[in-house]
């Protein structure tokens, strides 16, 4: 058995089978205006942050580009 890294995108059954077998989660956070999203996670940051510790985070904007208004992001990394 060897280990290597495995991007886990959606949806959101996916990622709750997954949490327990993870050691490392990068988990993007689009706040403010956002029409439309593929996944949604009902409490996916507590969940990750009772389990994990945050090591790292970014936070950026960028443009909607149905509504052409900023939105912010936020990138956040958390490990065992």
């Amino acid at each position: 058995h060897s280990e290597s890294d495995v991007w886990i995108i959606g949806g959101s059954r996916l990622y709750d089978a997954m949490i327990p077998h993870v050691v490392e989660v990068h988990h993007t956070i689009v706040k403010d205006i956002c029409t439309k999203y593929d996944t949604f996670i009902f409490n996916l940051t507590e969940k990750l942050e009772n389990t994990f510790e945050v090591y790292d985070y970014i936070d950026t904007t960028d443009i909607d580009k149905i509504t052409g208004k900023e939105m912010k992001i936020r990138f956040k990394s958390y490990k065992l």
